[in-house]
């Protein structure tokens, strides 16, 4: 049954996650039983609401109604898309026909790519880089990591809450019972090598890199929060671990 979770993840952050137990084949490619989450955050700010990600597009209406479940959608002022990809941006014109009023942050290689796939009359910010921004008091720090696993996508750093949004990587199969990524449930942990090897696998190099420009920076973060699966909280350095020291060959040979 698909269904929904709203959960307070951090002062004035919400997750909204679908739980998809429906979609058997991750990007009709992978086949994936144990299902999948779609994970969108809302963030609460004197000025106003900005929104992270959307939910894949046939949610639009489940989307919508988390939404309001928690929010007038017209208060939404910005939406920052950290990667264009469907499951991601889908419910983006369900939630703009709604917060007329919300700018839509993207890097300047997803500009192209949300205006061929969707009408957009919203304003769009094109990103460019890396650089810091602030947002309705909030400042945010976007890291453009290309070919994770598009040209465009980006992590998404909030200096006040010390959260980095990851999208897709990091990200897991499977539905978690809790909100959080869970380091002592093996089937969780083996989802999240499956998923690593699958959809990440093929661009290994290019979130190594992306591993190594974060650190780079010496950012101080408390949890690592994906657009799949559960958030990274209190050991949020074990994805990135997970990802450095097990290869797509390794892990390819126990998950079989």
């Amino acid at each position: 049954m698909v269904k929904y979770l709203i959960k307070d993840i951090a002062d004035g952050v919400k997750l909204l996650r679908l739980d998809d137990d429906r979609t058997r084949y991750f990007e009709a490619a992978w086949h994936i039983p144990e299902g999948v989450t779609y994970n969108s955050y809302l963030i609460e700010t004197s000025e106003g609401l900005i929104l992270i990600d959307t939910w894949k597009g046939q949610y639009s209406e489940l989307f919508m109604k988390a939404i309001k479940e928690v929010a007038n959608a017209s208060k939404i002022k910005y939406v920052i898309i950290n990667h264009a990809e469907p499951d991601h941006t889908g419910s983006l014109p369900a939630l703009l026909r709604e917060a007329n009023d919300a700018k839509v942050a993207v890097n300047v290689a997803g500009v192209k790519i949300l205006k061929a796939k969707y009408d957009i009359k919203n304003e769009i910010i094109s990103v460019e880089g890396t650089k810091e921004i602030n947002l309705l008091g909030e400042d945010f720090i976007f890291i453009h990591v290309p070919w994770v696993h598009w040209p465009e996508t980006m992590l998404l750093y909030q200096k006040r809450t010390k959260i980095l949004y990851t999208c897709d990587v990091f990200g897991s199969f499977s539905i978690p019972t809790g909100y959080r990524a869970d380091l002592h449930d093996s089937f969780y942990l083996k989802s999240a090598e499956k998923y690593l090897i699958t959809v990440m696998g093929y661009y290994r190099k290019y979130v190594l890199n992306a591993i190594e420009k974060v650190k780079s920076m010496n950012l101080e973060i408390l949890k690592i929060a994906p657009s799949h699966g559960g958030i990274w909280d209190k050991n949020a350095e074990e994805p990135m671990r997970l990802f450095e020291k097990k290869g797509p060959e390794e892990n390819q040979r126990r998950i079989k």
